[in-house]
Protein backbone atom coordinates (compact mmCIF):
# COMPACT_ATOMS: atom_id res chain seq x y z
CA UNK A 1 0.00 0.00 0.00
CA UNK A 2 2.65 2.42 0.40
CA UNK A 3 3.66 2.77 -3.03
CA UNK A 4 0.59 4.83 -3.20
CA UNK A 5 0.64 7.13 -0.58
CA UNK A 6 -3.35 8.63 -0.87
CA UNK A 7 -4.76 10.02 1.73
CA UNK A 8 -7.02 6.50 1.75
CA UNK A 9 -4.54 4.52 2.02
CA UNK A 10 -2.11 6.49 4.60
CA UNK A 11 -5.55 6.29 6.73
CA UNK A 12 -5.59 2.41 6.46
CA UNK A 13 -1.61 1.61 6.99
CA UNK A 14 -2.27 3.84 10.49
CA UNK A 15 -4.57 1.03 11.37
CA UNK A 16 -2.99 -1.43 10.83
CA UNK A 17 0.01 0.05 12.34
CA UNK A 18 -2.29 0.41 15.16
CA UNK A 19 -3.25 -3.23 15.38
CA UNK A 20 0.45 -4.11 14.94
CA UNK A 21 1.13 -3.04 18.15
CA UNK A 22 2.01 -6.04 20.44
CA UNK A 23 -0.56 -4.61 23.24
CA UNK A 24 -3.08 -4.22 20.67
CA UNK A 25 -2.89 -7.29 18.89
CA UNK A 26 -2.46 -9.38 22.06
CA UNK A 27 -6.38 -7.89 22.84
CA UNK A 28 -7.54 -8.47 19.16
CA UNK A 29 -6.33 -11.94 19.64
CA UNK A 30 -7.97 -12.79 23.56
CA UNK A 31 -11.51 -11.05 22.01
CA UNK A 32 -10.98 -13.91 18.45
CA UNK A 33 -9.99 -16.93 21.21
CA UNK A 34 -12.94 -19.26 19.54
CA UNK A 35 -11.61 -17.93 16.18
CA UNK A 36 -8.98 -20.80 15.69
CA UNK A 37 -8.97 -19.53 11.66
CA UNK A 38 -7.99 -15.87 12.97
CA UNK A 39 -5.00 -16.86 15.00
CA UNK A 40 -2.26 -15.12 14.14
CA UNK A 41 1.42 -13.90 15.64
CA UNK A 42 0.47 -10.53 14.21
CA UNK A 43 -1.10 -8.66 11.97
CA UNK A 44 1.06 -9.13 8.88
CA UNK A 45 0.46 -13.09 9.35
CA UNK A 46 -2.69 -12.70 8.73
CA UNK A 47 -3.06 -10.39 5.96
CA UNK A 48 -0.60 -12.83 4.08
CA UNK A 49 -2.96 -15.34 4.59
CA UNK A 50 -5.90 -13.64 3.58
CA UNK A 51 -3.96 -12.98 -0.19
CA UNK A 52 -3.45 -17.03 -0.82
CA UNK A 53 -5.68 -18.67 -3.47
CA UNK A 54 -9.67 -18.88 -2.90
CA UNK A 55 -9.63 -22.07 -1.59
CA UNK A 56 -7.09 -21.71 0.99
CA UNK A 57 -8.29 -17.87 2.00
CA UNK A 58 -12.12 -18.78 1.94
CA UNK A 59 -12.60 -20.05 5.45
CA UNK A 60 -10.39 -16.83 6.73
CA UNK A 61 -12.31 -14.17 4.92
CA UNK A 62 -15.87 -15.96 5.62
CA UNK A 63 -14.86 -15.56 9.46
CA UNK A 64 -13.24 -11.74 8.53
CA UNK A 65 -16.79 -11.02 7.16
CA UNK A 66 -18.72 -12.47 9.49
CA UNK A 67 -17.04 -10.44 12.91
CA UNK A 68 -16.83 -7.16 10.27
CA UNK A 69 -20.48 -7.51 9.59
CA UNK A 70 -21.16 -7.35 13.61
CA UNK A 71 -18.72 -4.61 14.27
CA UNK A 72 -15.44 -5.63 15.08
CA UNK A 73 -13.39 -2.74 13.79
CA UNK A 74 -10.07 -5.20 13.92
CA UNK A 75 -11.93 -7.55 11.45
CA UNK A 76 -12.99 -4.98 8.97
CA UNK A 77 -9.47 -3.48 9.29
CA UNK A 78 -7.82 -6.46 8.26
CA UNK A 79 -10.29 -7.21 5.24
CA UNK A 80 -10.12 -3.82 4.12
CA UNK A 81 -6.48 -3.72 3.80
CA UNK A 82 -6.26 -7.29 2.31
CA UNK A 83 -8.45 -5.50 -0.56
CA UNK A 84 -6.57 -2.56 -0.84
CA UNK A 85 -4.09 -3.63 -3.30
CA UNK A 86 -7.12 -5.13 -6.25
CA UNK A 87 -8.82 -1.11 -5.20
CA UNK A 88 -5.53 0.68 -6.44
CA UNK A 89 -4.93 -2.09 -9.40
CA UNK A 90 -8.15 -1.27 -10.98
CA UNK A 91 -8.01 2.61 -10.04
CA UNK A 92 -5.02 2.48 -12.28
CA UNK A 93 -6.39 0.37 -15.01
CA UNK A 94 -9.42 2.67 -15.36
CA UNK A 95 -7.43 5.34 -15.52
CA UNK A 96 -9.55 7.30 -12.55
CA UNK A 97 -7.84 9.08 -9.35
CA UNK A 98 -6.43 6.62 -7.65
CA UNK A 99 -7.14 8.78 -4.04
CA UNK A 100 -10.73 9.17 -4.76
CA UNK A 101 -11.33 5.73 -6.07
CA UNK A 102 -9.62 3.84 -3.55
CA UNK A 103 -11.53 5.71 -0.86
CA UNK A 104 -14.74 5.05 -2.49
CA UNK A 105 -14.26 1.26 -2.99
CA UNK A 106 -13.03 1.10 0.59
CA UNK A 107 -15.92 2.49 1.80
CA UNK A 108 -18.36 1.18 -0.63
CA UNK A 109 -16.57 -2.71 0.85
CA UNK A 110 -17.69 -1.75 4.74
CA UNK A 111 -21.08 -1.13 3.30
CA UNK A 112 -21.28 -4.48 1.23
CA UNK A 113 -19.98 -6.39 4.16
CA UNK A 114 -22.30 -4.58 6.80
CA UNK A 115 -25.65 -5.08 4.74
CA UNK A 116 -25.26 -8.16 2.26
CA UNK A 117 -24.97 -11.90 2.73
CA UNK A 118 -21.95 -12.96 0.96
CA UNK A 119 -21.55 -16.96 -0.27
CA UNK A 120 -18.81 -19.56 1.51
CA UNK A 121 -16.80 -19.92 -2.17
CA UNK A 122 -15.19 -17.11 -3.93
CA UNK A 123 -15.61 -14.57 -0.88
CA UNK A 124 -13.11 -12.37 -1.55
CA UNK A 125 -13.82 -12.22 -5.58
CA UNK A 126 -17.66 -11.68 -4.85
CA UNK A 127 -16.93 -8.71 -2.40
CA UNK A 128 -14.75 -7.55 -4.94
CA UNK A 129 -16.99 -7.94 -7.78
CA UNK A 130 -20.08 -6.37 -5.69
CA UNK A 131 -18.07 -3.31 -4.59
CA UNK A 132 -17.03 -3.03 -8.67
CA UNK A 133 -20.18 -3.20 -10.22
CA UNK A 134 -21.11 0.01 -7.26
CA UNK A 135 -18.62 1.78 -7.68
CA UNK A 136 -19.59 1.93 -11.55
CA UNK A 137 -23.07 2.92 -11.09
CA UNK A 138 -21.47 5.34 -8.22
CA UNK A 139 -19.31 6.87 -10.72
CA UNK A 140 -21.99 7.41 -13.53
CA UNK A 141 -24.63 8.98 -10.96
CA UNK A 142 -21.95 11.15 -10.10
CA UNK A 143 -21.39 11.69 -13.62
CA UNK A 144 -25.03 12.21 -14.11
CA UNK A 145 -25.78 14.74 -11.21
CA UNK A 146 -22.51 16.94 -11.81
CA UNK A 147 -19.96 15.93 -10.78
CA UNK A 148 -17.62 18.32 -11.97
CA UNK A 149 -20.21 20.64 -10.80
CA UNK A 150 -21.94 21.90 -13.90
CA UNK A 151 -25.12 20.61 -13.16
CA UNK A 152 -25.51 22.39 -9.76
CA UNK A 153 -23.88 25.73 -9.72
CA UNK A 154 -27.74 26.52 -8.73
CA UNK A 155 -26.80 25.13 -5.47
CA UNK A 156 -24.24 27.74 -5.00
CA UNK A 157 -26.45 30.05 -2.43
CA UNK A 158 -27.71 27.07 -0.44
CA UNK A 159 -26.08 27.22 3.34
CA UNK A 160 -26.51 23.68 3.61
CA UNK A 161 -28.19 21.29 0.58
CA UNK A 162 -28.57 18.36 3.18
CA UNK A 163 -30.79 20.41 5.71
CA UNK A 164 -32.23 22.39 2.98
CA UNK A 165 -33.47 19.03 1.61
CA UNK A 166 -34.60 17.33 4.94
CA UNK A 167 -36.73 20.64 5.21
CA UNK A 168 -38.31 20.57 2.18
CA UNK A 169 -39.42 16.94 2.28
CA UNK A 170 -41.33 15.02 4.53
CA UNK A 171 -39.50 11.83 6.70
CA UNK A 172 -41.39 9.41 4.95
CA UNK A 173 -40.95 10.79 1.16
CA UNK A 174 -36.77 11.51 2.52
CA UNK A 175 -36.85 7.66 3.65
CA UNK A 176 -38.13 6.42 0.44
CA UNK A 177 -35.85 8.63 -1.92
CA UNK A 178 -32.71 7.68 -0.22
CA UNK A 179 -33.57 3.95 -0.51
CA UNK A 180 -34.10 4.60 -3.95
CA UNK A 181 -31.02 6.56 -4.58
CA UNK A 182 -29.08 4.19 -2.93
CA UNK A 183 -30.11 1.40 -5.13
CA UNK A 184 -29.60 3.60 -8.14
CA UNK A 185 -26.47 3.94 -7.16
CA UNK A 186 -26.32 7.70 -6.66
CA UNK A 187 -24.59 7.62 -3.31
CA UNK A 188 -24.15 4.54 -0.73
CA UNK A 189 -25.92 3.80 2.55
CA UNK A 190 -22.78 4.32 4.30
CA UNK A 191 -22.75 7.71 2.66
CA UNK A 192 -25.72 9.00 3.57
CA UNK A 193 -25.08 7.58 7.44
CA UNK A 194 -22.13 9.69 7.53
CA UNK A 195 -24.21 12.72 6.28
CA UNK A 196 -26.49 12.33 9.05
CA UNK A 197 -23.23 11.50 11.62
CA UNK A 198 -21.50 14.74 10.06
CA UNK A 199 -24.19 17.50 9.28
CA UNK A 200 -26.79 16.44 11.56
CA UNK A 201 -25.16 14.50 14.46
CA UNK A 202 -22.29 16.94 14.49
CA UNK A 203 -19.66 13.98 14.91
CA UNK A 204 -16.24 14.98 13.77
CA UNK A 205 -15.08 14.28 10.43
CA UNK A 206 -11.36 12.66 11.98
CA UNK A 207 -13.53 10.36 14.25
CA UNK A 208 -15.95 8.90 11.41
CA UNK A 209 -12.52 8.79 9.04
CA UNK A 210 -10.80 6.69 11.75
CA UNK A 211 -13.93 4.04 12.07
CA UNK A 212 -14.23 4.01 8.19
CA UNK A 213 -10.67 3.99 7.18
CA UNK A 214 -10.89 7.42 5.31
CA UNK A 215 -8.84 10.57 5.55
CA UNK A 216 -11.05 13.02 7.49
CA UNK A 217 -10.57 15.30 4.13
CA UNK A 218 -12.51 12.46 2.06
CA UNK A 219 -15.25 12.01 4.72
CA UNK A 220 -16.00 16.01 4.14
CA UNK A 221 -16.01 15.21 0.50
CA UNK A 222 -18.08 12.18 0.21
CA UNK A 223 -20.36 14.42 2.61
CA UNK A 224 -20.56 17.17 0.56
CA UNK A 225 -20.69 15.06 -2.72
CA UNK A 226 -23.88 13.28 -0.96
CA UNK A 227 -25.97 16.09 0.24
CA UNK A 228 -25.62 17.90 -3.21
CA UNK A 229 -27.10 14.97 -5.17
CA UNK A 230 -29.66 14.82 -2.28
CA UNK A 231 -30.54 18.22 -3.00
CA UNK A 232 -31.01 17.54 -6.80
CA UNK A 233 -33.10 14.68 -5.94
CA UNK A 234 -35.30 16.68 -3.19
CA UNK A 235 -35.69 19.40 -5.81
CA UNK A 236 -37.07 16.75 -8.48
CA UNK A 237 -39.61 14.98 -5.93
Amino acid sequence: MSMFPTRALASLDAEVAHLGRLRVWASVQAAWADEPLLQAECVRDLLDRLRGSGAETDPLAGRLVALAAADDPAALTVLLAGLAGVFVVTSRRRGIDIDTSVADQLSLAAEVVHTTELPALHVLAVLVSRVQARHRRLRHRVRFVGGDGGALKGMAGLDDPARQAIARVALGQLGEAIGREVRRGTFSQADWRRLVELRILERPSDEIARRDAMSAAGVRKRVQRTAAALAVVSDAA
